[in-house]
């Protein structure tokens, strides 16, 4: 923690001050990991247009959101947003599997499926 306190003292606070003050520290703090995000992004950004490196198309298409490591601004998420999370992840996982078969594999997979939900067994 950010508060100066000893590791003593931070053992010797209670249980629920100390997840008070970690909440604190970690997330409404000005120097929380998501601003400390954005500072580092912003100075890997420039770090890259100072280069010299990039061709002038490159550097009007770079953005400093192009270095971020966190993607959303939520850090705390509904039960809504955690469920469409869920489904977008699991719909990556189906794409990835369907552009790794080829066509007569899919087909027998789906049929294997309709089988197995049939109660039956191939």
């Amino acid at each position: 923690m950010r508060k100066g306190l000893s590791k003593q003292e931070m053992m010797d606070l209670p249980l629920p001050e100390f997840c008070e003050l970690q909440l604190f520290d970690e997330y409404l703090e000005p120097q929380s990991p998501q601003l400390d995000d954005i500072r580092h992004s912003i100075t890997q950004a420039n770090l890259y247009r100072s280069s010299g490196n990039l061709s002038k198309d490159g550097l009007k298409r770079m953005k400093a959101e192009d270095f971020r490591m966190f993607s959303d601004e939520a850090i705390f998420k509904t039960p809504e947003q955690l469920e469409e999370i869920k489904r977008k992840q699991e719909q990556q996982r189906i794409q990835a599997v369907n552009q790794m078969l080829t066509p007569a594999q899919l087909k027998q997979l789906k049929e294997m499926q309709r089988g197995a939900s049939n109660g039956k067994e191939k």
